[in-house]
């Protein structure tokens, strides 16, 4: 698939990107967005570097543990996918 160059808006501020799916990628950016922007909510006066470094460890840690449930509960790969989408939708990240 070819990639393809798109800009896209985080925090206010537009970054140049090259996806092979721009919808997903789309849907990516909307979600680090809104999790950026609710973190800043809960922490105002945090300096955005911190911010997203928390993002960071939220979505690492959703990832980590959706690894543990592979590992741990024998979920198929293909089933992943579907798994990943419902979190997204359903489960915004808080902070702690």
């Amino acid at each position: 698939m070819e990639k393809k160059s798109i800009r896209v808006t985080i925090l206010g501020r537009e970054y140049p990107l090259r996806v092979e799916n721009e919808e997903k990628a789309l849907k990516v950016v909307a979600y680090v967005d809104s999790l950026l922007n609710e973190l800043i909510e809960k922490n105002p006066g945090a300096p955005t570097s911190t911010v997203a470094v928390i993002a960071a460890l939220n979505i690492a840690e959703q990832l980590f543990d959706l690894k543990e449930r592979v590992q741990n509960e024998g979920i198929e790969i293909a089933d992943l996918v579907g798994v990943l989408s419902y979190l997204r939708e359903n489960f915004p990240i808080e902070a702690n």
